[in-house]
């Protein structure tokens, strides 16, 4: 499906603000947002000295054209996590995240891979997207919400699989009728959730020795939609830092 918004999400993600026209995606396009993984002062990371360390997460934006079917397997390589992204006013395109996920799965190369696979035999954690709220609730057609945070991450944590430190932004099922909201034309997505993904990204990546077991599968949950006022863009802190070890990490798909 095409014209579900991901590439207004995507800006909406590196900028913090709203692009009033988007161009359409060409094959694919990529772009980079810049991280940080780890406290200052902690002593558990095997790489790591006494600061936090800069990760740039690429993030791949893949046209879902019909007339791209016989490339687009020639950029599902490497892939650490995926980002479906649907539009909330057009059911369709929702119902399609199957086909999409087992198309991935059966062509792409992935990055610390899961034990078993996820949805179409997906082996690595992905999130769910659902844009256009704005739209959606105009029209009348977003949704059930019910938040599953807290019953996944007690479910989690007694796995062993979380600390209770860190939260769980998504849950099992794909796709359900939860999922993270945005409305990337006001300038509105759950920035909190999306880096969290990033960070368990990184952590799944480079630092696979924290982790007990293998990590639970990741989709969606509702969480309330933070207001424009509140997303800003994290560019301008970029280099303020004294120190800096950089890595780069795939975040193959942004998918519609």
């Amino acid at each position: 499906m095409i014209g579900v918004g991901k590439t207004s999400l995507v800006h909406l993600i590196l900028k913090g603000s709203s692009v009033a026209r988007p161009t359409q995606t060409i094959g694919c396009t990529v772009d980079v947002k810049h991280t940080t993984y780890g406290t200052s002062g902690s002593s558990s990371y095997s790489f790591r000295s006494d600061s936090e360390r800069d990760f740039f997460v690429e993030l791949w934006d893949i046209s879902g054209h019909e007339r791209y079917q016989d490339c687009r397997s020639v950029f599902y390589s490497q892939i650490n996590g995926v980002m479906f992204v649907h539009d909330l006013s057009q059911r369709r395109t929702k119902t399609s995240l199957k086909k999409w996920a087992a198309e991935i799965a059966a062509t792409g190369t992935f990055s610390a891979p899961l034990a078993s696979g996820g949805p179409g035999g997906l082996p690595v954690p992905y999130i769910v997207i659902g844009n256009k709220a704005d739209i959606a609730a105009k029209e009348g057609t977003r949704g059930s919400s019910g938040n599953l945070v807290d019953a996944a991450r007690q479910w989690v944590e007694k796995q062993g699989l979380l600390s209770s430190s860190e939260e769980l932004p998504l849950t099992e099922s794909f796709p359900s009728n939860g999922g993270l909201l945005a409305a990337a034309k006001e300038a509105r997505y759950d920035k909190e959730a999306v880096m969290k993904f990033f960070r368990m990204l990184i952590r799944r990546r480079y630092f696979s020795d924290e982790l007990p077991g293998a990590s639970p599968w990741l989709t969606q949950v509702h969480r309330p939609l933070a207001q424009s006022s509140e997303i800003s863009s994290d560019e301008d802190q970029m280099y303020k830092s004294s120190k800096y070890d950089m890595f780069n990490l795939p975040v193959d798909l942004f998918y519609d």
